[in-house]
């Protein structure tokens, strides 16, 4: 069956229980209102012509209309309401079998209206004992059911139990009532069940249930409730009109073979119970003579080990069938689902399997694809080479696509082309060879992509004009640069003893700022430099080049007392020149910021990967809040003013290309007053990587 045909199939039940639940529900509550209205009303015309109507208590109706508005509330999802009415049901119920037990008699028979007509009788008011037990079983069971959720297999099984006890004893009870068996609706000397409770506890039973089976994901019988119900009476009705001698409990085997029209297996040891009980009250029904009663309680004896049997036999059938449905239900829901289109296919091709996704991808509906070939939804030139394909792989073996996947092509409804992601992998179910496939359409992804590429190149041409530009900008300022200092200068020396304090003041700032100007343009010449220059490489032995960085700093070494602590440190393959400057720039700022009075201590360390090197430098300065540990990077980012501490702020935005240009990456970590630590990562070159594997 189509997934759309199951959906619908589900949806349909549910309904129809939903339906016959609702229905239950005010046949309860207009049959207990009726009842209490009767009560009220004293009319003797109305008791004198119909009194067995009478003989439903007045405690009885009111737990009917109860019952029938737990049962609407729960409908309803008002769990909570449902609870308290089923509670108070199960409260009631429980206190007046409790008098029953223990000869007590707690007042409660009478608490909401006087039984005026029963006064000759042990109990007035009092409901019966059969009546109360099957209050009982359906106040547990809404309790159960009353909760809007989903619930395993042992809550179901109870509540199946027992409903499907009141509705045995409810039809056991009317078939007293038909066949003038009193036992049936009357136990002992108590008082009698009445034809109204009858009715109204096969009705709450329905009910009951069917609000239980609408709570289920799947269908739980084949069959409406009242089917098994029916059998349940003519076995009943047969066992008590037939000597019982004649049929014994051999009638209800049928009623056992009910529960292969139920989809739970334990279903059969439900029907095995109720059978069981009917059995042993059609014996007392039937009030055999005393020379036959052994007999007779062997037969029934011999009959219930029967249907147990039976019941086994069919539990065995039915769980393994209830395992391939679960397994079934669930594999539909995966594919009903799923994101992704899933295809099956016959080794001709012909479509046996079209989940939603597709129908979505490819804009066909089910029923258009299954049982046609899988070529339509094939655009040239796949749409004429299917059919080769598939022969060649089952003549051959060879594999294109098969358990291996690739992009190809799909056809829409409306003839547009679009590109899927294609995997397909065989089957062997049956004996017959099948085809799956999972599709994907990638059109959005494709586009994306396009859309990421196209930016990225827009981005590296801006990047690139932008480096031009500030190279060519840079470069063409370093000439008139040059001739404001000189002239500056030239001017401050020639006419010093002509100028007063001020002019040579002013002409001192002048020639600072286009020398610090001057400072600025060189760093920036070189920061657009690094990565626009093709660069020779080489092998640099660290160590060396960190003698080479000491001596450049040897007057800041001096100045604050630095000390410089490097381990053993590797050969790599790099330019010695951007290698040294990122050296200098980070050991440099160690010394630059450090803390009053404490000597700067810088320690180097490097640690060996499969593909890369690892540097730490760690310096004991005055470190910074985490959050600046990424915008010290940024081109003249600085977090403190000029007259703090010297510099562009570009330092740092330099060592950053310079690793990034050798392909690695670079990044801090610091507290206030605690340091930093720099970390940089120097890929190894491929050559030198397959020199070290071979040594």
């Amino acid at each position: 069956m189509p997934s759309e045909e199951k959906t619908l199939s589900n949806e349909r039940e549910k309904r129809r229980l939903h339906i016959t639940a609702i229905c239950s529900s005010y046949v309860l509550i207009s049959l207990g209102i009726f009842m209490i209205c009767a009560w009220h009303l004293r009319n003797d015309w109305l008791i004198a012509n119909f009194l067995w109507l009478f003989h439903m208590q007045y405690t009885t109706a009111t737990l009917c209309v109860v019952m029938g508005g737990g049962l609407l509330l729960a409908l309803h999802n008002r769990a909570k309401a449902a609870y308290i009415l089923s509670g108070s049901i199960l409260t009631l119920s429980a206190i007046t079998i409790l008098q029953y037990i223990t000869g007590l008699n707690f007042g409660i028979d009478e608490l909401l209206f006087t039984d005026y007509l029963h006064r000759d009788i042990p109990y007035p008011g009092r409901m019966s004992p059969n009546t109360t037990t099957i209050f009982i079983l359906c106040s547990v069971a809404l309790l159960l059911a009353a909760k809007n959720e989903s619930w395993g297999i042992l809550r179901t099984g109870v509540i199946e139990l027992l409903v499907f006890l009141s509705l045995a004893l409810s039809i056991f009870a009317l078939g007293g009532y038909l066949f003038a068996n009193q036992f049936a609706y009357s136990w002992g000397s108590y008082v009698r069940m009445s034809i109204p409770t009858t009715i109204a506890a096969v009705f709450m039973s329905i009910g009951i249930m069917s609000l239980a089976w609408k709570r289920q994901t799947i269908l739980i019988a084949k069959v409406p409730l009242w089917v098994p119900a029916l059998m349940c009476f003519i076995a009943l009705m047969f066992d008590l009109i037939t000597p019982h001698y004649v049929a014994g409990g051999i009638v209800y085997i049928p009623l056992v073979f009910c529960s292969l029209w139920f989809i739970r297996p334990y279903t059969a040891f439900t029907f095995a119970t109720i059978a069981t009980i009917l059995a042993i009250l059609g014996y007392y029904a039937s009030a055999p003579a005393e020379n036959e009663m052994w007999e007779i309680i062997l037969n029934r004896a011999l009959n219930s080990i029967v249907l147990w049997f039976v019941a086994a036999l069919i539990y065995i059938q039915r769980k393994s069938e209830y395992a391939r449905l679960e397994s079934e239900t669930r594999l539909s829901s995966i594919v009903e689902n799923a994101v992704d289109g899933l295809i099956t296919i016959n080794k001709s091709g012909i479509v046996e399997m079209f989940n939603p996704a597709c129908e979505r991808i490819f804009g066909y509906k089910e029923q258009e694809v299954l049982g046609q070939n899988i070529k339509m939804l094939m655009p040239a030139p796949y749409h004429n080479e299917h059919n080769g394909y598939l022969k060649h792989y089952q003549n051959t073996g060879e594999r294109k696509i098969i358990g291996i996947g690739r992009e190809v092509k799909g056809k829409h409804k409306d003839g547009n082309v679009f590109p899927l992601d294609l995997s397909v992998s065989e089957m062997r179910i049956g004996g017959r060879i099948l085809y799956g496939g999972i599709v994907r359409d990638v059109t959005e992804r494709r586009e994306q992509e396009e859309q990421n590429l196209q930016l990225m190149n827009d981005l590296m041409e801006s990047n690139t004009e932008l480096e031009r530009f500030a190279y060519i900008a840079s470069h063409d300022l370093q000439e008139p640069l040059r001739m404001v200092t000189n002239f500056t200068e030239l001017l401050g020396k020639k006419y010093k003893d002509q100028l007063d304090e001020d002019a040579q003041r002013y002409i001192q700032y002048a020639s600072s700022s286009a020398q610090r100007m001057q400072q600025l343009v060189d760093d920036l010449l070189e920061y657009s430099r690094i990565g626009n220059e093709s660069e020779t490489l080489e092998n640099v032995q660290i160590d060396n080049l960190l003698e080479y960085v000491k001596m450049n700093l040897q007057e800041s070494v001096k100045d604050s007392g630095a000390e410089i602590i490097a381990e053993k440190l590797p050969e790599i393959r790099g330019n010695p020149v951007r290698i040294a400057r990122l050296l200098q720039n980070i050991i440099g700022n160690g010394i630059k910021y450090r803390r009053k009075d404490v000597a700067p201590i810088i320690h180097i360390k490097v640690a060996e990967e499969d593909s890369q090197w690892i540097f730490s430098i760690k310096d004991n300065g005055i470190g910074m809040k985490p959050e600046y540990c990424e915008q010290i990077f940024l081109p003249f980012k600085r977090l403190h003013t000029k007259d703090e501490y010297s510099g562009n702020g570009i330092g740092l935005s330099v060592c950053k290309k310079i690793v990034e240009t050798m392909g690695g990456t670079i990044r801090a970590e610091s507290l206030p007053d605690d340091g930093s630590i720099f970390y940089f990562t120097i890929p190894k070159h491929k050559n030198q990587t397959q020199e070290e594997k071979a040594a």
